[in-house]
């Protein structure tokens, strides 16, 4: 797992020198891999904490490396070939708390946040990853979140 996330970063490190500049490179991936913390997964495979991709992108790209957390309300995934439900949303969640907004979308850029709403996204809250949940800190993990309040993964259509 770690092999994969290393593996990504030294990749789009390499896309970003070699990308003509001014230029916007646009990383679309899971976050657990854009995130600018270790992970604290809750699998016994793994011994202590992934470094996601994100934490290599932010120390080579600095502030030019956004890290966006989604989040959602409620929905299904795509594992595999499987559709699988969400686990329910926890009010204490992360994705909980920002379902409590009651928006169907929006945006919140953590960096310009202050006092106590810093406060909140400093603390450790879980999060859903796909169908398991990790403890992530909003404010250390991300610079900004995306809110919407269902999803559906789309279905692959071969070409004819």
């Amino acid at each position: 797992a770690q092999l994969r996330d290393d593996a990504m970063a030294e990749i789009l490190l390499d896309v970003v020198d070699k990308t003509p500049k001014p230029s916007r490179i646009v990383f679309l991936a899971h976050n657990g891999h854009v995130s600018k913390a270790p992970r604290e997964v809750p699998d016994e495979r793994f011994v202590g904490a992934l470094r996601p991709a994100g934490i290599a992108l932010a120390r080579s790209l600095g502030r030019s490396y956004l890290a966006l957390g989604l989040c959602c309300g409620v929905g299904s995934i795509r594992e595999g070939r499987r559709m699988i439900p969400l686990p329910d949303l926890d009010p204490a969640s992360l994705d909980g708390l920002l379902a409590s907004v009651g928006l169907p979308c929006f945006g919140v850029d953590l960096r310009s946040l202050e006092g106590e709403a810093r406060a909140t996204m400093q603390e450790a809250r879980p999060q859903r990853y796909e169908a398991t949940v990790e403890p992530v800190r909003p404010a250390v993990a991300y610079d900004a979140l995306a809110f919407v309040d269902r999803v559906h993964p789309t279905t692959p259509r071969m070409p004819e």
